[in-house]
């Protein structure tokens, strides 16, 4: 029956032309659509002649007349109508019918018969001119090309494609733009920051200290508010690109457009937006709908070496954003069907984090149990549990980058689900949790940051959680973190391993997490003497001030101008904190090298048995004039040229000036 149908349909289109032959072929699989398949593989020849292939220099075809560019437009709207009516295997024998031409080419009179791709160029620009209603038709052309091994002319169709989504591929590209110069001044900022931090810090308590950072980060509102803008926009421009493009066709470039963005998702992922919106599309691929993220995939299985450099370095990265992102998720989205949306979008990503999915099935499974766990015994069992599976992965062991994330991860989770149900219980829980699970500072910075992200009202993860992720952890939950990562050996020693050493930019504008994480081995009274602990490849040399603060610090002018802003924006940074005038502006002067007086402190105090946040509440209590001559000699006997014979004098002074405020 199928192929009398299909020898009917080859009359009509000899007797009576193209348009009434896919008339024809339309009603004959709609009367009999359960053998629509067996038609049109019977009908290979003569639907690959519905298709105007004649010559581009000859129009004179004996067999079959060319057509008029309105003609093939009607007829590609009809089978472009066909094809939506059809199941995967009926639809992809009228594509491949297509694509791949009559068994017996078509007599023409021409030297140079048209070819395969500039056949493809012929439909491609016919569908482009019925605009977007025929995309997906033409993307089910594009892959018959590139199924049946015709790369190129699956390039010359999925060009007419990219050539649909031209807007929307521009705002990529803007997006893309004001992304990356937002970037740049919170990155200056958070350099600031983590500077401040690492000089100031260790004579602060905790408290001070996230005043501190909090008042900077108010003083700098603006940009962190563009920067968090852009990350929302470049996320939303991924989408509605992606959307226009529909699912991509194998082995096909990706348009340049979202090569640029996907570039930079790793750094998307380092902003609170940006993981807001990675954590919302991993919930929507958890969910089975379509996301950027689908065809972020495509590119870092092969990206471009000229766009992310190292293709290796690049995976890595992106992994981890989508770690920290998948935690934001499930923490925003506890007690939904969302919260396993976004385990079920992890999986999804397996090949980026360069493990199996067999593989990473056992870790998602234990990161829904630590959500889920209630009680006491629920989360030790949850964490015993998780531990022993990352123990058994080789690619997740506790000295590797990624099996920090996911350890931190682990705890992180544990912790803010403390702070909802058993909020008295942090810092022991995740003590022993971190201690289990060995985290050091890649997992801890982790945990912070989840302790202290907060979702942006109005986000689409916001929406997906019902407003949950608006609530935060708390501050007595943030320093009972803070406090159980501290106990942990491998944090406090300050252990980087493999890689999983972090920068100063911009991840640290979470409130506490990064920046904070970058001294927290030195937080409060219980601070360890001296800065040669302090997270060791995590510390900036307190030199680069000048390069922070001036983008020419070769004249000396500028080096003055540098170092004075340094100073002032010290200043504010310990005014923040609580301190007074005089001891904040004797405390942020800097040498002409740029170097601080925090080292200087943290020497001294070593020398004294005393913690740096001693000598900070001495400095408070004696004149401007008094903390001034203090200073100056702990900056002579930690100079690095003396540490090795430090002057009896200026031990004996220090060691007086203290004993008389005590």
């Amino acid at each position: 029956e199928a192929r009398a149908d299909a020898t009917t349909l080859a009359q009509t289109l000899e007797t009576d032309g193209r348009e009434a032959t896919v008339a024809q072929l339309q009603e004959l699989v709609a009367a009999h659509p359960e053998r629509a398949r067996g038609l049109l593989l019977a009908a290979r020849d003569t639907i690959a002649n519905l298709i105007d292939r004649s010559s581009l220099v000859s129009r004179f075809d004996l067999t079959n007349p060319p057509s008029t560019p309105e003609e093939q437009q009607h007829i590609l709207t009809e089978l472009g109508e066909l094809h939506a009516s059809l199941n995967g295997p009926a639809g992809d024998a009228l594509t491949d019918a297509i694509a791949l031409g009559p068994t017996v080419p078509p007599f023409t009179t021409s030297l140079y018969p048209a070819t395969a791709p500039q056949i493809a160029s012929r439909i491609s620009d016919n569908l482009q001119a019925l605009g977007g209603a025929q995309s997906p038709f033409a993307r089910a052309l594009a892959g018959a090309y590139a199924r049946n091994g015709d790369y190129v002319s699956a390039k010359v169709v999925q060009d007419g494609i990219t050539a649909l989504a031209a807007e929307p591929l521009a705002q990529v590209v803007e997006a893309r733009e004001a992304f990356t110069d937002a970037k740049k001044e919170t990155d200056v900022l958070d350099e600031q920051l983590g500077f401040f931090v690492q000089q100031y810090g260790p004579g602060l308590t905790q408290d001070q200290l996230l005043q501190a950072i909090d008042a900077f980060k108010e003083e700098h509102h603006d940009a962190y508010a563009a920067l968090d803008e852009a990350a929302t926009q470049l996320a939303q421009s991924l989408q509605t690109a992606t959307d226009a493009l529909g699912p991509l066709t194998p082995g096909v470039p990706l348009p340049v457009q979202l090569t640029l963005g996907f570039a930079v998702l790793p750094e998307l992922g380092q902003t609170p937006a940006g993981q807001d919106a990675l954590a919302a599309a991993l919930i929507d691929q958890g969910q089975g709908k379509p996301t950027f993220l689908d065809a972020a995939q495509t590119f870092a299985a092969s990206p471009p070496a000229l766009i992310v450099g190292d293709a290796a370095t690049y995976r890595q990265d992106l992994g981890e954003a989508l770690v920290r992102a998948a935690g934001v998720g499930v923490s925003a989205t506890r007690g939904t069907p969302e919260q396993r949306a976004v385990l079920e979008g992890l999986q999804r990503n397996a090949s980026v984090l360069g493990l199996s999915p067999s593989e990473l099935r056992p870790v998602t499974d234990g990161l829904e149990e630590i959500a889920a766990a209630r009680t006491h015994e629920q989360a030790s069992l949850a964490i015993e549990g998780f531990s022993r599976t990352l123990d058994g992965l080789g690619a997740l062991r506790a000295e590797t980058a990624l099996g920090q994330l996911f350890r931190g991860l682990g705890v992180g989770l544990l912790a803010v689900g403390n702070a909802r149900y058993q909020p008295k219980n942090v810092r022991d829980q995740v003590t022993l949790a971190a201690s289990q699970l060995q985290v050091a500072t890649g997992g801890g910075e982790l945990v912070l940051g989840l302790a202290t992200h907060e979702v942006a009202e109005g986000s689409r993860l916001f929406n997906l959680a019902r407003g949950l992720g608006a609530e935060t952890a708390g501050l007595n939950v943030v320093l009972g973190v803070v406090d159980g990562i501290n106990a942990v050996d491998a944090f406090r020693s300050g252990e980087n391993l493999e890689g999983a050493a972090f920068s100063f930019k911009s991840a640290g504008a979470l409130t506490l997490g990064v920046a904070g994480i970058l001294t927290a081995t030195g937080i409060g009274a219980e601070a360890i003497p001296g800065v040669g602990t302090v997270i060791g490849t995590g510390l900036i040399i307190t030199g680069l001030v000048i390069g922070l603060f001036a983008a020419d610090h070769e004249a000396e002018e500028e080096r003055e101008e540098a170092i004075s802003e340094a100073e002032e924006e010290g200043q504010r940074f310990l005014e923040g904190a609580g301190l007074s005038e005089g001891t904040a502006k004797a405390l942020s002067q800097l040498d002409g090298e740029g170097h601080g007086r925090g080292p200087a402190v943290a020497a001294a105090a070593e020398q004294l048995g005393v913690t740096p946040h001693d000598i900070y509440r001495y400095l408070e209590r004696v004149s401007p004039e008094d903390a001034e001559i203090f200073l100056v000699e702990a900056g002579k006997a930690s100079n690095p040229v003396l540490l090795a014979d430090i002057r009896l004098e200026a031990q004996e002074y220090l060691k007086q000036v203290y004993t008389y405020e005590v």
